[in-house]
């Protein structure tokens, strides 16, 4: 079933349940369940024509996207969905959710045997704070949606340095399991 006549079902589902509990809560008598259904299939109707316009067909793949609390003492998971996933697309989801700065584009994206090596063209720098949470919200992202044992964060091919963290050869971005208080 494709996804637009999934969400239709599901709309319709849920204006039917709607519809019914109106109905029963009102203790109103007029009209009959027929009536009721036929005007359920009219805002169906609407519905799709207005509202579900914006679904994209095809496949989506579900990602989990990492990224500060409103604190900023941890980290947010959030489930959001991509047209395929790729580095881009995920680097694309931390801009959207305000981790990395607008342009950030991925220059080189590669794994070998469990590692990632990604080379972006800009991260964000902020208070050593805010470094850390914009790092393991990268590594987060990256190792949990691409399976990852570790990643490697490259800036315009060198490692990741800000005045504040300066990252070696040997270091490497792991998932933080305890990602939700990181201050």
């Amino acid at each position: 079933m494709d996804r637009r006549r999934f969400a239709i079902c599901i709309v319709g589902g849920l204006l039917v349940l709607t519809m019914t509990g109106c109905f029963s809560a009102s203790g109103n008598q007029e009209g009959t369940m027929e009536e009721s259904n036929l005007k359920v299939e009219e805002t169906v109707q609407k519905a799709t024509a207005e509202q579900l316009m914006d679904i994209p067909a095809g496949p989506m793949e579900i990602v989990s996207v990492y990224r500060g609390n409103e604190d900023a003492t941890g980290l947010i998971q959030a489930m959001d969905s991509v047209n395929e996933l790729s580095a881009q697309a995920l680097v694309d989801k931390l801009i959207e959710y305000k981790v990395l700065d607008e342009g950030t584009v991925v220059l080189n994206f590669t794994v070998t045997e469990e590692i990632g090596y990604l080379d972006l063209s800009s991260v964000p720098v902020s208070g050593s704070s805010g470094e850390v949470l914009i790092l393991t919200s990268i590594g987060n992202t990256f190792t949990e949606n691409f399976e990852l044992e570790k990643l490697k964060l490259l800036v315009n091919g060198e490692n990741y340095s800000s005045g504040h963290i300066e990252h070696e050869d040997q270091d490497y971005l792991r998932f933080n399991k305890r990602y939700k208080k990181l201050m």
